[in-house]
């Protein structure tokens, strides 16, 4: 028979847990006794959050209750708050301040908070203030859908690798080296973003992938000040104010953004203060590993816009893959024409420390509008092979093939290299190359439409063509251009300041 020394720590842990559990039923049945809490979806929560410890038991969230506007009665917290006396067209704007990771707590927390998270009208206001939709803009069918489809970097997702995982995210499979099977648009949110791995793009279908900078009212905010850089290695512990009344032990983004990923694992988000002055997002990306582009595109349509891409990588292989964006179908497997790698950039500057700013080879599709290519270790931009295209209009491909000596790449390449393929090349300035500005260099499938351009003070010479007499030559198209050794030009793009 145990002693009653062995008998006396047993009834004390019992004490207490009926102690507990007595506080969590006053607590809970003030307003409705006729509730049972054992029957209730909030009981086995209630218990874990009430045992784990005395301070989280005020954070205990009542059952929902009417709101009882003659009660003069202060709510215990801002969760009573919320359900018994905010105004019911303010609470969607409370909730898109508090976060979508808030939000997927606050779904899982009772009746009250996960019927106001399923209407729809919740989520437009939660688009409208977070800025992925604005008046005028056409209206979606389903505004969670449209939420959804639309992650935010650094909102919904601390990276944007993270959110293209939105677009091939399939229950039951891994998620790497996925093909994406819907189409996204990834919003990216003015400051600087450190990324550490490559994207590839294989989209299905006619789906188009596309990362684009938020873009922000002016009535937003945006200070002047300068600040050093810093790493946040945990963005969500640094918000303060109202966030930090909403205090629960279980965060699950399934219900939000259809993703189980951790918001709060990320080593690699950086963003520097002194970017949200201005309207651009800065991509940096540094890798270790040979000859890894920041976008590979295999297969469909990239779209990228009012971006700042910085990109190095080791190795020196120029054509397959040093370079800050590589559009190349796959080679070992059959790719539809409807399915083959097209990149539209718009308002886009690309520079690459160690290769080539944009490679596009063996019958992909780039277009660029008013973008620019710069200070690129190698070529400007590179297009080769069977059936390749490029568009270049309103840009500027300026001061490229400086070489990269650490990593071995040499210096002296072109602004702009046509091994093979068709480029119209429109209203452009191509200066200080190191060596030719374009060099068109197959007589039979290189195709060069050059017109109303500034080719000056590039270190060889101003245009290459394929030789007389060729049947490349005889189509190539040059019209209304300047051609100069030395001299000076308009820049197009506006994004490079004139010197």
């Amino acid at each position: 028979m145990a002693s009653d020394t062995q008998r006396r720590p047993s009834a004390m842990m019992r004490q207490k847990s009926l102690e507990r559990w007595a506080h969590v039923r006053r607590y809970t049945d003030e307003s409705e006794s006729s509730f049972e809490i054992e029957n209730s979806p909030l009981s086995t929560s209630s218990r874990k959050i009430v045992s784990h410890s005395n301070q989280l038991r005020r954070w205990v969230p009542p059952l929902s209750r009417p709101p009882n506007p003659q009660s003069s009665e202060a709510p215990p917290n801002v969760l009573e708050w919320l359900q018994s006396s905010c105004p019911a067209d303010l609470i969607p704007k409370v909730l898109a301040f508090a976060g979508p990771q808030m939000m997927s707590r606050l779904n899982q927390t009772n009746r009250f908070f996960h019927e106001t998270i399923q209407k729809d009208e919740t989520w437009r206001v939660v688009c409208e203030e977070l800025y992925k939709w604005k008046p005028g803009d056409k209206e979606p069918s389903s505004w969670f859908e449209f939420y959804q489809r639309s992650p935010c970097v650094p909102t919904d997702y601390s990276t944007i690798p993270k959110a293209l995982q939105v677009a091939c995210a399939k229950p039951g499979k891994r998620r790497q080296n996925q093909k994406q099977v819907r189409p996204i648009r990834i919003l990216v949110r003015p400051g600087v973003y450190s990324i550490h791995e490559s994207m590839k793009i294989q989209s299905q279908k006619h789906f188009s992938i596309t990362v684009e900078v938020i873009s922000l009212p002016d009535t937003v905010f945006r200070s002047s000040a300068q600040h050093h850089q810093e790493v946040i290695s945990r963005p969500e512990i640094r918000r303060s104010g109202l966030r930090r009344f909403f205090s629960c032990t279980r965060m699950d983004l399934t219900d939000v953004i259809g993703s189980t990923e951790t918001f709060l694992d990320d080593r690699d988000y950086l963003v520097q203060r002194s970017a949200i002055a201005s309207s651009r997002a800065t991509l940096v990306f540094r890798t270790r590993r040979s000859n890894e582009p920041l976008f590979r595109v295999q297969q469909g349509h990239l779209i990228l816009k009012g971006l700042d891409i910085t990109h190095f990588c080791e190795g020196t292989d120029i054509w397959n893959g040093n370079a800050a964006v590589q559009i190349q179908p796959p080679g070992d497997e059959f790719t539809p024409r409807y399915a083959r790698p097209s990149v539209m950039l718009e308002q886009v500057s690309v520079t690459s420390q160690s290769g080539r700013g944009i490679v596009n080879i063996d019958g992909g599709t780039v277009v660029m509008k008013q973008c620019a290519i710069q200070d690129c270790a190698a070529t400007g931009l590179y297009v080769g092979g069977p059936g390749s295209h490029a568009v270049v209009e309103d840009s500027d491909i300026y001061r490229n093939g400086v070489g990269n000596i650490i990593g071995g790449v040499a210096r002296g390449h072109s602004g702009f290299y046509l091994e093979q393929g068709t480029a119209h090349v429109k209203n452009c300035k191509i200066s200080d190359n190191t060596l030719t500005g374009i060099s068109a260099v197959s007589p039979s499938n290189a195709i060069l439409t050059l017109e109303s351009s500034d080719l000056v003070a590039n270190g060889s010479n101003q245009l290459e063509l394929p030789p007389l007499g060729s049947v490349a030559r005889q189509k190539t198209v040059v019209t209304n251009n300047q051609l100069k050794s030395n001299g000076v030009a308009c820049f197009r793009s506006g994004l490079i300041t004139q010197t």
